[in-house]
C-alpha cells in the first residue's frame, strides 16, 4: 500500500489537497461517464437546481444537516461559489458528525456493548479517524488487527471484535458484509444454498482470528498479567475470602483486561456436528481466503514425534501446547482484505461513498456483491475505483471530487423501486432525510449552531480512560484496599452502595471534559465585555472594538441558548447516547437498534407525524430563546417574517402566491399566525426530504 501512495499521479495528489483547477477535471470525466451513459439508455440529465437548493443540498449531504439563515445568506449571495462551500463543509465538525451517524449505523456502534464493555473508547477511535481524515484502508486495518485492554486510552479499535463479544464466527461474517460486500453468513452453518460458499471455506476464513481471547489479561492465571507484589495481594484476598472472594478477583481482572490478545495462530476447529465429506468433525483446518490473492502464514511448527509405550504417549499429550502457536494471522487477514489488489474491498467503500452523496450507489445492495454483479455504469465504476486507489482511499478527496460534479448540481430524480429499470442518475436520487439529519436540522432552528454542541473526538471515553488508568497505576496497598471495598458488595451492602457512590463523584470531577458555561457565568463574562468595550472606544482602538463585539455577541447567544436549552440531550445526533432512547426523537424517525448491519430506515410512520404535529414547534422552535424566534421577532414586518421562515425551515425564499397569503394570515391572526406558519413548513413534504 505504502508503495502505492509513493507514485499517486500530481494531479490526483493536487486532488487530495483540494487543488481547484484538478478537482474540476476530474469531475468532469465523471459527468462525461454519467452522460454518456444516459444518452446510451435515451435519457436526458436533470436540469441544474437553483442556488439556495444546492446549498441547502450540499449542507445535507456533508454536514447532516440543513444551513441556518446566516449559513444560507452567505452562501447564495452574489458570487459564492460552490466548491469553496464544499471546502468549507468538508473541513468542519458537521462533516465528522454525519460521517459518524452513517458508520454507526453500518458498524453496529453502540455506548454499551454489554454489562461490562463500554463503546465509549469505540466511539472515539471512529471519530477521531474521521476527523484526521485517516485513509480508509488505514483505519479498517487498524480495527481489524487491534490488540489491549479496551478501556485504556489508545486501543478504542479493540471495540471492533468486541461489538460481538465471544462470537468470533458472527463477527466474520459481518466483516465481509461490511467491509468486502460478501455474505457468507449461511456458511456459518451450512454449504451456502445460493452461492459457491462452503462452510469448510467459511471456517478457513474464521481460522485467520484463531488464537484471539477476548481479554487482555490471562484470566486463568492472573498471576502472569501483573508484578509479583500485587499478584501476591490478589492470591491472599482469595484464599481468604472463599468464593466470593474468588469472584470479586475474576470480576476486578474482567474489568481491567476486557479487551482482545492474540495476534491469530491461523487455525480452528470444524463444528463437532460438521456433515460434509471434505474433513471430520472437530478437525483442524488451517486459514485460507476465499478469492483474490492468496495468503501465505508461516508453517506451523511440526507435531512431536509418537511415543512408544501408553506413559511415553500420555507425556506427549501433556507437553502438547493447547493451542497451535501465534502465526501473525490477524495482520495477514487484515493485509488481505484492505489490499488494492482485493478485487471487492475498493468496490465496496466507492459504493458507499457515492450511495452518500447521490442517495444511490452503482451497485445496490452495496453489501452484497455477487459473481455475476454488474454496475449500473461499468466504466465509471472501473473508473471511480482506480481514482479511489490512486488517492491512497482518501474519503475526503474522493467525495470532494463527487460533490463538484455536475450530477450533484443536478435536479433530483424520482426512484422507481418497483420499476425494472435501474436508476441512471439523470440526477442524484430524491431521498428522505435521515432521523438524524431531521433531528440535527430541527436543531439547528431551535439553537442557530447546532455545532456548537458537538464535543471532541473523546471527550465522552475520557472518563473511562481515567478509572482504567486509576486502578491500573494501583500498587500492592492501593489493590488490597480497592478489594476490599468490593468485597463489601457480600458483607455490607449499605457501605458498599456509599462506595460506589463516591467512586462516581470523583469520576465526575476527575474527567476533563468541562460543560457548557452556565447562564450566570456569561452574564457575568457579558459585563466584563462591556466594561472592556467602553474602554477600547474611549482609546479608539477600532479593532478591539470590533473583537469585543464580536465576543459579546457570541456570549448573548450563548446566553440565550443557555436560557432555552433545559434538556442535556439537546444535542447533535452523534453526542447521543448510540443508539439514541426507544422512543426518542431520533429513534422514531428511523434510527436502528444497531443490532443488524445498516439497519436504520428512511419509511414514513404515523409516530414520525406524530412527532412534530405534538408540540415540537411551540415546545422548542419557538420557544423563547430559540434562534428562530429570534429571528422572526427581529424582522419588521409581515413579509420579512414569512421570507425569514421559509428561508429558515426550507432553505428558500417563499413563492410570489405563498408570501401573499402566508402575509394575510399573519396580519390577521398575528402570533398565532406565526406558529400556523412555521407548523405547517415543518409539517412538509418539502422539508423531510433532501432535494
Amino acid at each position: 500500500m505504502t508503495s502505492l501512495r509513493l507514485v499517486v499521479p500530481l494531479a490526483l495528489a493536487l486532488v487530495s489537497a483540494g487543488n481547484g483547477q484538478d478537482v474540476r477535471q476530474a469531475a468532469r470525466r465523471v459527468d462525461q461517464l454519467v452522460e454518456a451513459g444516459l444518452r446510451d439508455a435515451g435519457q436526458r440529465p436533470e436540469p441544474e437546481v437553483d442556488a439556495s437548493t444546492l446549498v441547502r443540498r450540499t449542507f445535507l449531504v456533508v454536514a447532516g444537516r440543513a444551513p441556518t439563515l446566516e449559513e444560507l445568506d452567505r452562501w447564495t449571495r452574489r458570487g459564492a461559489d460552490h466548491g469553496e462551500l464544499v471546502d468549507e463543509l468538508l473541513a468542519s465538525p458537521g462533516r465528522v458528525s454525519h460521517a459518524f451517524n452513517e458508520w454507526a449505523d453500518v458498524l453496529r456502534v453502540q455506548s454499551r456493548f454489554g454489562r461490562r464493555v463500554s463503546g465509549e473508547p469505540y466511539m472515539h477511535f471512529l471519530k477521531d479517524a474521521l476527523a484526521q481524515n485517516r485513509p480508509y484502508d488505514q483505519w479498517v486495518r487498524e480495527l481489524l488487527t487491534a490488540e489491549g485492554a479496551a478501556h485504556a486510552q489508545g486501543q478504542g479499535a479493540t471495540g471492533y471484535w468486541l461489538r460481538d463479544f465471544e462470537m468470533p464466527l458472527d463477527a466474520m461474517s459481518n466483516t465481509m458484509r461490511v467491509f468486502l460486500g460478501t455474505r457468507m453468513e449461511c456458511a456459518q452453518c451450512h454449504d451456502h444454498p445460493f452461492e459457491d460458499w462452503t462452510q469448510r471455506q467459511f471456517f478457513e476464513l474464521a481460522a485467520f482470528n484463531g488464537g484471539m481471547r477476548y481479554s487482555s489479561i490471562d484470566l486463568r492465571n492472573p498471576q502472569r498479567s501483573m508484578d509479583r507484589q500485587r499478584a501476591n495481594v490478589v492470591r491472599a484476598f482469595a484464599q481468604e475470602n472463599g468464593a466470593n472472594g474468588r469472584t470479586v478477583v475474576r470480576r476486578l481482572l474482567q474489568d481491567q483486561g476486557v479487551g482482545l490478545a492474540g495476534d491469530g495462530n491461523g487455525a480452528i476447529r470444524l463444528p463437532k456436528d460438521y456433515a460434509y465429506d471434505d474433513a471430520r468433525p472437530n478437525a483442524l483446518v488451517r486459514a485460507h481466503v476465499p478469492f483474490g490473492p492468496d495468503v501465505s502464514l508461516p508453517e506451523p511448527p511440526e507435531p512431536p514425534q509418537a511415543a512408544s509405550g501408553p506413559a511415553a504417549r500420555v507425556r506427549a499429550r501433556r507437553a502438547q501446547p493447547i493451542e497451535p502457536p501465534p502465526l501473525g494471522s490477524r495482520e495477514a487477514f487484515a493485509a488481505w482484505l484492505t489490499s488494492p489488489d482485493n478485487p471487492r474491498f475498493t468496490t465496496v467503500i466507492v459504493n458507499r461513498v457515492f450511495k452518500s452523496t447521490f442517495g444511490l450507489a452503482l451497485i445496490e445492495p452495496v453489501d452484497d456483491l455477487r459473481d455475476d454483479t454488474v454496475a449500473v455504469y461499468p466504466e465509471l465504476q472501473e473508473h471511480l475505483e482506480q481514482l479511489m486507489r490512486e488517492l491512497g482511499y482518501d474519503l475526503v478527496a474522493f467525495q470532494r471530487i463527487l460533490l463538484n460534479t455536475r450530477l450533484f448540481r443536478r435536479g433530483a430524480a424520482v426512484f422507481d423501486e418497483a420499476g425494472e429499470e435501474p436508476f441512471r442518475f439523470s440526477g442524484p436520487a430524491l431521498r428522505r432525510m435521515s432521523g438524524e439529519q431531521v433531528w440535527d436540522s430541527l436543531l439547528g432552528l431551535a439553537l442557530g449552531d447546532p455545532d456548537r454542541t458537538l464535543k471532541a473526538p473523546g471527550a465522552t471515553a475520557a472518563p473511562i480512560y481515567a478509572e482504567h488508568a486509576r486502578i491500573a497505576g494501583l500498587d500492592a496497598e492501593g489493590l488490597e484496599k480497592l478489594l476490599d471495598e468490593e468485597m463489601l458488595r457480600y458483607t455490607d451492602r449499605p457501605a458498599y452502595i456509599r462506595v460506589v457512590a463516591a467512586r462516581r463523584a470523583a469520576a465526575r470531577e476527575r474527567a476533563t471534559s468541562a460543560g457548557p458555561s452556565t447562564a450566570a457565568d456569561l452574564r457575568a463574562k457579558i459585563q466584563e465585555l462591556t466594561v472592556a468595550l467602553r474602554k477600547a472606544r474611549r482609546s479608539r482602538d477600532q479593532d478591539a472594538v470590533a473583537r469585543i463585539v464580536r465576543e459579546i455577541a457570541d456570549a448573548r447567544r450563548d446566553a440565550a441558548t443557555q436560557t432555552f436549552v433545559r434538556n442535556p440531550q439537546f444535542v447533535r445526533a452523534s453526542e447521543l447516547s448510540q443508539p439514541a432512547p426507544a422512543g426518542h426523537f431520533v429513534r422514531e424517525w428511523g434510527q436502528s437498534d444497531r443490532e443488524q448491519i445498516s439497519s436504520s430506515s428512511l419509511d414514513a410512520n404515523v409516530p414520525q407525524a406524530l412527532q412534530l404535529i405534538n408540540g415540537v414547534v411551540d415546545a422548542r422552535l419557538l420557544a423563547e430563546g430559540s434562534a428562530l424566534r429570534r429571528a422572526l421577532d427581529a424582522c419588521e414586518d409581515s413579509p420579512a417574517r414569512v421570507t425569514t421562515a421559509f428561508r429558515a425551515v426550507l432553505g428558500r425564499d417563499p413563492s410570489s402566491t405563498e408570501r401573499r397569503t402566508w402575509v394575510r394570515l399573519l396580519e390577521d391572526e398575528g402570533g398565532s399566525g406565526v406558529v400556523d406558519l412555521v407548523w405547517t413548513l415543518v409539517n412538509s413534504h418539502e422539508f423531510r426530504f433532501v432535494q
